[in-house]
């Protein structure tokens, strides 16, 4: 099964999730949604990551859905989410409800806050919010070998 898995990252994290995904699957390759994106046609799974800020995740993975849902119905397709605290409404708010209910896997991974990678906004933010102000990491590699497997299980 030849797998891309695509990324969209602010800080980094999600690039870190999609890397070890990566490790974790055989034939997949890796691409940054800000760059340019192979023809999604050429693969049998597309396995999509973003961060969550203010609930929304990041424009370019929302134009990539908005551009190629109809392509994602015919494919295999596993779904990530990157940030500090996780809700269902991110869910909800960001993806179309027949693409959730189809995804072999979709799953909120972690994230990683990191000061010296954010604003001083950031910084209050989180601390206000996730109640953090050190470096911390909450991203799992069970987690990720989970997903992995319900996309090749499937």
């Amino acid at each position: 099964m030849k797998t891309l898995i695509l990324y969209a990252t602010k800080h980094g994290a999600t690039k870190e999730i999609a890397e070890r995904l990566a490790n974790q699957m055989k034939d997949a390759a890796i691409c940054d949604m800000k760059g340019q994106i192979p023809p999604i046609g050429d693969f049998d799974c597309i396995v999509i990551g973003s961060s969550v800020y203010a609930s929304k995740i990041r424009k370019e993975a929302a134009k990539f859905l908005a551009e190629n849902i109809d392509v994602l119905y015919t494919k295999r397709v596993g779904i990530f989410l990157s940030g500090l605290l996780e809700s269902q409404e991110y869910w909800q708010e960001n993806f179309p409800p027949r693409l959730l209910a189809d995804a072999k896997a979709a799953a909120f991974m972690g994230g990683i806050f990191n000061p010296k990678k954010t604003n001083f906004v950031e910084r209050i933010a989180v601390k206000a919010v996730a109640k953090i102000t050190t470096h911390t990491s909450t991203i799992g590699d069970k987690k990720i070998a989970e997903f992995a497997n319900k996309l090749r299980d499937a």
